[in-house]
């Protein structure tokens, strides 16, 4: 019996050190049309979407690509081509219906547009909201029951940017509700939601002598909560995330900086109520560009890069039964890393990714997109996606059924490589 057990250890052992594989990348956009600032989702059921800004000259257009039924789908215009577009973000929910969002300048004002798809068709693209300074944050979140919020910072004063959202519940659009001071700038922000309603949004605001981090909270598609400091008191803090889980917790991340290093901060978010800040980073280490995600059992991932001498190298710290375990550093010595992304599903398998430099023998540098993995609580080893990125961040989704996607914009090409686990 002893023996048997140990077998099958090693077996499992063994079996994890292979790595998940990436497959061939697949460009998914049209010949002849510039792609950029891809963004991207998934569902349970395997379904999957790209949305992406097109170009042509000096024209543009909203494109994105579905992928259903073991393939991806052609490339479809979600919006009319001329106008400057930007900012694509897209989710699409487990019945397989998708919410776009973008921003659109036509010389003359900006506008944030919207699109749905549900029963195979897109809708005619309609406008939520004008202004005459550019929109920031824009960041959409769409649920079972066909709800969506979506968020943005914008300058009403011409001013400070303030944080934005409207909801879309019943087929409409509800006016959109400034949810920050007009006093304090908003910098970077960050939307979650949940299949019940239950919401959350986080951002830093600058007073102009500290930043701090501050949240929102609704149920239930009841009305926004008062702002709340989250952030540990007098010490500037910044790029917050925050994911939420079926339950209605949530966690959130942010850099802060303290006397010699930046540091990788974390609340919780329980029974409505926030939790005082802890570090999660390691004592010392100097730490920025914090990334989450958070599966419904109140499990999370949250990685980070490091500075290590010359290096910049990617670590990851899990929070498993409501405690932060010791942090790790999971890329490869004398890397430079940035840009890390996690994906984590229910079956408490992870990936990822990040972008690292690479000098070429001609002497021109690309970067690589390499990844890990996280499973039968252990983590694998790096490998290359096959994907490479020159100025943008990639994307990363994985879906509770071990099905996941790289996506980026390499070379005007939107490419993607799927893995299983």
């Amino acid at each position: 019996m002893i023996k048997k057990i140990f077998f099958l250890g090693l077996f499992l052992f063994c079996s994890h050190l292979q790595a998940i594989v990436w497959n061939e990348p697949l460009a998914v956009g049209i010949d002849g049309l510039t792609g950029e600032e891809p963004a991207s989702s998934i569902n349970d059921n395997n379904q999957a979407v790209i949305a992406w800004v097109g170009s042509v000259a000096s024209d543009y257009v909203i494109q994105t690509a579905i992928y259903s039924a073991g393939a991806w789908g052609f490339p479809v215009n979600c919006s009319p081509v001329g106008s400057t577009l930007c900012s694509p973000t897209v989710e699409i929910n487990a019945v397989g219906d998708i919410m776009l969002a973008w921003q659109k300048y036509d010389g003359i004002q900006y506008t944030l547009e919207w699109s749905l798809y549900s029963s195979g068709t897109w809708s005619s693209p309609q406008t939520l909201v004008a202004s005459d300074y550019l929109f920031e944050n824009v960041s959409v979140k769409f649920n079972v029951s066909g709800d969506a919020i979506l968020m943005w910072t914008n300058l009403p004063l011409g001013n400070q940017y303030v944080v934005h959202a409207s909801s879309y519940t019943g087929g409409i659009w509800s006016t959109p509700q400034s949810l920050s001071s007009v006093d304090n700038n908003v910098v970077d922000a960050a939307l979650a939601l949940n299949d019940m309603g239950d919401a959350i949004i986080v951002w830093d605001s600058d007073d102009g002598a500290l930043t701090s981090v501050k949240a929102v909270n609704r149920v239930e598609w009841g009305s926004w909560s008062v702002p709340t400091t989250i952030s540990t008191a007098n010490i500037y803090s910044f790029l917050p995330i925050v994911s939420i889980a079926s339950s209605g917790d949530a966690i959130a991340v942010w850099e802060s900086m303290e006397p010699t290093v930046s540091v990788i901060q974390a609340a919780d978010f329980i029974s409505g109520v926030w939790q005082a800040p802890a570090t999660i980073s390691a004592v010392g280490a100097n730490t920025d560009s914090p990334n989450l995600s958070l599966n419904s059992h109140g499990n999370a991932i949250a990685v980070w890069r490091q500075l290590e001498g010359m290096n910049l190298e990617s670590v990851a710290c899990r929070k498993l039964n409501g405690s932060w375990q010791t942090p790790v550093v999971i890329s490869q010595p004398g890397g430079n890393c940035r840009d890390q992304i996690v994906s984590l599903n229910d079956s408490e398998e992870a990936i990822v990714c990040w972008r690292i430099k690479e000098i070429k023998p001609t002497g021109y540098y690309e970067f690589n997109i390499q990844s890990i993995d996280f499973s039968l609580e252990t983590w694998g080893t790096v490998v290359s996606t096959g994907l490479y990125s020159i100025l943008r961040e990639p994307h990363l989704i994985l879906n509770n059924m071990g099905r996941a996607w790289g996506v980026c914009a390499c070379m005007g090409y939107i490419m993607t490589s799927e893995a299983n686990f």
